[in-house]
C-alpha cells in the first residue's frame, strides 16, 4: 500500500513537471535570462531607492532607454571607459539621485540624494542599528573609527542587486546610500 501511495504520488508530481518537458507559456531554460538586468516594476514613489530602481530609473536602463524618458545623460567626468555616462535624476523637491552608467550594464549604480529612503525606511543618518535590523544579511567590507562600508541584499531584488552603505560619525549613522549591481563596471 505504501508504495502504491508513493508510485501515485510520484506519478501525480511527474504529470505535473511534464517530466522536463517545456510547458506551453513557460520559458524554456535556454531562455531563462542571466544578466544583470533588475526585475522591472512600475514607477513607484520618486523619492524610495529600490528594490529595483527610482522612480522611473530602473538598474539595467540603457542610456537610450534614459534619454527616451527625458533623463539628461552626461559624460562621465571621469573618462571611465567602462562607465562612460552619468546622469542627475529627479526625485522630488529638493532630491536629486546620480546614476553610473555602464555601457554593459545600463544604469548600474544609483546614488541616493537628499530626502530618498528604501522601502525599509533606510535614509541618511539612520543608526547603524535600524540597517542591521532593516537588513539583517548585510555585510561588512570595511570599518574604522570614523565610518565603514556594508552591502546588503535588496528584499524583493534580483540577487544581483544590493545596497551599498557608507556609516559616518564613529560607524554609527548612514552617510551615503546606493542601489547597485553588485558586480559591475563602474565602481570606485
Amino acid at each position: 500500500m505504501r508504495k502504491a501511495l508513493a508510485l501515485a504520488g510520484l506519478a501525480g508530481l511527474l504529470a505535473l513537471t511534464g517530466c522536463g518537458k517545456e510547458v506551453a507559456g513557460s520559458p524554456s531554460p535556454a531562455a531563462v535570462s542571466t544578466d544583470h538586468t533588475a526585475a522591472k516594476t512600475p514607477p513607484g514613489d520618486p523619492l524610495t531607492l529600490g528594490p529595483d530602481g527610482v522612480g522611473k530609473v530602473k538598474l539595467g536602463d540603457s542610456t537610450a532607454e534614459l534619454k527616451a524618458a527625458g533623463v539628461k545623460v552626461e559624460e562621465n567626468w571621469s573618462s571611465d571607459k567602462d562607465c562612460p555616462d552619468v546622469a542627475d535624476v529627479p526625485a522630488g523637491p529638493n532630491a536629486t539621485g546620480t546614476l553610473q552608467i555602464s555601457k554593459k550594464d545600463g544604469v548600474a549604480i544609483i546614488e541616493a540624494g537628499k530626502g530618498m529612503h528604501t522601502p525599509e525606511g533606510i535614509t541618511f543618518d539612520s543608526p547603524l542599528a535600524a540597517v542591521q535590523k532593516a537588513y539583517p544579511n548585510m555585510t561588512t567590507v570595511s570599518h574604522d573609527s570614523d565610518g565603514g562600508e556594508y552591502l546588503a541584499r535588496v528584499p524583493g531584488s534580483n540577487p544581483e542587486v544590493v545596497y551599498r552603505i557608507l556609516t559616518t560619525k564613529g560607524d554609527k549613522v548612514v552617510g551615503r546610500f546606493q542601489l547597485k549591481f553588485a558586480e559591475n563596471d563602474c565602481d570606485d
